[in-house]
């Protein structure tokens, strides 16, 4: 659905079909009254209990679904149902502790390297906002780390047995550290996911933000009975809303750590997490997603923050398409194409949207890589080449297509 199109329709939970607003109700630690009430109505209406549970899995609440549901008289739920739930948590908090247990190895290995990391979202999310690492479902672990540190933090993570997910060719490593921001990795044997971050954005986005000052306030949290290092709620909440943003806020679970955020800290500092935006240049992609979570999670943002992003008509234009998405009920995630033309939608001035489109014009990926290795010195050559393999791409599939 175009943007135009999104401006004049309701985006609103209670407008959804009602399996999407059983997730609504569910998508928290602690249901209030009323959700309960209305959780309760929707669970007498005929519903389509399949899509329910591949919505449930699309938007990343399995566990809070179950959590919330357990409880309730037999004869609320179908049994099958049930115990498909059941099985389905089981196998997920199985993945969960593991995974524990190997960010737990992980900080012990980086000091014992001199290295300082700081894990997010993850176990240490679910642990902070739902009272156990289990009730939020994760898929990997992600870990910030200084920039000067990136390639040391890589070396211990590959002495742990972790491989690079995308390997770039020799000569690229310092290039990559300073256009990516990420490195991933994964370990066929544990089959487990890292990904070190160093910014929150690859360099074509012009949104410079420095993690370094994150050390200075830094938390300990006690994660499955052991101290971790953690964010403070405020550069949290700023992280949190900068990644939904950028991926459109396609998951209902993302918008809940920052409602259940929001809610379980009413002495969150507001004015750090706003400086943090204006300093960055991300006001815009903060916005959204704090109208994202009061219009429907109900969270508690204070009107003097949400005046702010009245100032920007963009902020509502863009934050209503996407809550249009969350409430259309729809299985599949917006494409690429879409979703670059939403960063150049979102993104706030001119010069940073033809940098951006530079950006993805000339930095190169894997495939460029084995189509036409270059060194770094030539990077600007992949301006040519990219457009001419993505088109030679597009021919053959097109032409693979019709003799299919």
């Amino acid at each position: 659905m175009t943007t135009a199109a999104a401006e004049n329709e309701e985006a609103r939970p209670a407008q959804a079909r009602p399996e999407l607003r059983v997730l609504f109700c569910i998508a928290r630690a602690r249901m209030a009254p009323a959700d309960t009430a209305t959780l309760a109505g929707l669970l007498q209406a005929d519903l389509d209990w399949n899509y329910l549970l591949q919505a449930a899995a699309r938007h990343g609440v399995w566990p809070l679904l179950l959590h919330h549901l357990e409880p309730l008289p037999a004869d609320c739920i179908p049994a099958t149902v049930r115990e498909t739930l059941r099985e389905a948590v089981r196998g997920y908090s199985v993945h969960a502790q593991k995974h524990v247990g190997i960010l737990h190895q992980l900080l012990e290995a980086f000091r014992a390297s001199g290295l300082d990391l700081i894990p997010y979202k993850g176990p240490v999310l679910g642990a902070r906002l739902f009272g156990d690492f289990a009730l939020r479902q994760f898929s990997d672990l992600d870990l910030l780390v200084r920039r000067e540190e990136a390639q040391a933090a890589s070396a211990c993570l590959q002495a742990q047995g972790f491989q690079p997910s995308l390997a770039a060719p020799p000569g690229w490593a310092a290039w990559y550290e300073r256009a990516r921001h990420e490195y991933s990795f994964h370990h066929p044997a544990l089959d487990c996911y890292v990904e070190l971050h160093w910014g929150a954005w690859p360099r074509s986005v012009a949104m410079p933000v420095d993690i370094h000052s994150f050390w200075e306030c830094r938390e300990t949290v006690l994660l499955d009975g052991k101290p971790v290092p953690s964010l403070q709620m405020a550069e949290l909440l700023f992280l949190l809303s900068l990644h939904g943003t950028k991926h459109q806020w396609v998951r209902l679970a993302w918008l809940a750590d920052i409602a259940e955020l929001i809610r379980s800290t009413p002495g969150l500092d507001w004015t750090r997490v706003q400086a943090l935006a204006a300093v960055s240049r991300s006001t815009r992609f903060l916005q959204i997603g704090l109208w994202l979570a009061q219009h429907l999670m109900a969270a508690p943002v204070p009107s003097a923050v949400l005046a702010q992003g009245s100032e920007d008509p963009q902020v509502e234009r863009l934050a209503r398409a996407m809550a249009v998405n969350l409430c259309g009920g729809s299985l599949s995630a917006p494409g690429e194409t879409e979703h670059l033309r939403f960063l150049l939608r979102a993104l706030p001035r001119l010069r940073d949207r033809l940098r951006f489109a530079w950006g993805v014009a000339v930095d190169p990926c894997h495939d460029d890589w084995a189509c036409c290795p270059l060194p770094p010195a030539c990077v600007g050559l992949y301006a040519a080449i990219r457009p001419a393999r993505l088109g030679w791409v597009a021919l053959r599939r097109r032409l693979a297509q019709r003799t299919s």
